[in-house]
């Protein structure tokens, strides 16, 4: 079987393209990427192509016709001042992969959504969001851009099977090693006290060892349907008392308004360097907790709940 990895440098991509790599049943791994290639990237499977998915004409540099693409390439952090720009790339690759996908014939694409889509909204107290849920995010540019991105998959006539991961925030050993700039790495490592505007906002954290099982599954098993959405999360949720309880921090309850005007400075103060773009506050602000138990039907089980993940543990 080959693989076509998109994104494949970043956190998650390097996690799946390592773990696939030592697969006996995947031959030959084409991890894409712009930035130059990882050095854990030893495998003799993985062929590594230094690409930009917007500027250079890829489709004609892989070597083979991969049997999947798994696309994770996305800007997720919001540089300052370059929304615009940003948007258009984010929602130019997958028109191109899908492209690529309908000349090629490929036999499936599995493309990472979020469940920042969702949106964080009012209407999410006391509620587990399904797939079947609307998307509502206008604002956060992250899950704004994920929206359009999955509508835009959504709504390509295609032979090709789309799986959509809505995916929550992913973390587990190799996430802990991370030191690039990220919402997590604030909560943990930068903010000296985590800041929360309700008492009923809660997060679910997702354990990479989960996400490969679950990204193999989906590969493997035959479905018949030829676009699938799954959320994937643990059922527990974590509240942010608990969070600051688990890594030793302190919470600070403070007024939505103020927690919106805090970000707003945060964000602009630094120049982005914190990342708090429009709208993030409102995810500190109101629950997108789902139910992620759909692709149990496909024998998945989650071994790693919430907690783990957040602390990055491994369970041999």
């Amino acid at each position: 079987m080959k693989i076509l990895i998109t994104g494949a440098a970043g956190y998650i991509g390097r996690v799946l393209t390592k773990r696939f790599s030592q697969k006996q049943n995947i031959d030959i791994i084409f991890a894409l990427d712009r930035k130059p290639k990882p050095e854990e990237f030893d495998n003799p499977k993985i062929v590594y192509l230094q690409l930009d998915l917007i500027k250079d004409y890829w489709e004609k540099k892989i070597p083979q016709i991969p049997d999947i693409i798994i696309d994770l390439a996305f800007e997720i952090r919001t540089s300052y001042g370059r929304l615009k720009k940003q948007e258009f790339n984010n929602l130019s690759i997958p028109k191109r992969i899908l492209e690529y996908c309908s000349d090629k014939k490929i036999k499936k694409l599995i493309y990472f959504g979020s469940l920042s889509a969702y949106g964080a909204k009012p209407e999410n107290i006391g509620k587990i969001l399904k797939e079947n849920s609307p998307l509502l995010e206008e604002e956060y540019p992250y899950g704004s851009q994920k929206k359009k991105a999955e509508e835009i998959i959504r709504n390509y006539q295609i032979s090709t099977q789309i799986i959509v991961l809505r995916v929550a925030s992913v973390n587990g050993p190799e996430g802990e090693k991370r030191k690039k700039i990220s919402l997590l790495n604030f909560i943990k490592r930068i903010f000296p006290v985590l800041p929360f505007a309700n008492f009923f906002w809660a997060r679910q954290y997702l354990h990479e060892e989960d996400l490969f099982r679950a990204v193999e599954i989906l590969i493997l098993k035959d479905m018949n349907a030829l676009f699938e959405i799954f959320n994937l999360a643990p059922s527990d949720i974590l509240t942010m008392s608990e969070m600051a309880f688990l890594i030793h921090k302190k919470t600070l309850k403070v007024p939505a308004w103020t927690l919106k005007y805090i970000f707003f400075l945060a964000w602009h103060l630094s120049l982005g360097y914190i990342p708090v773009p429009k709208g993030s506050e409102r995810f500190f602000t109101y629950p997108v907790n789902v139910d992620g138990t759909k692709i149990e039907n496909l024998d998945f089980k989650y071994k790693y709940s919430s907690k783990d993940s957040f602390l990055g543990k491994y369970i041999g």
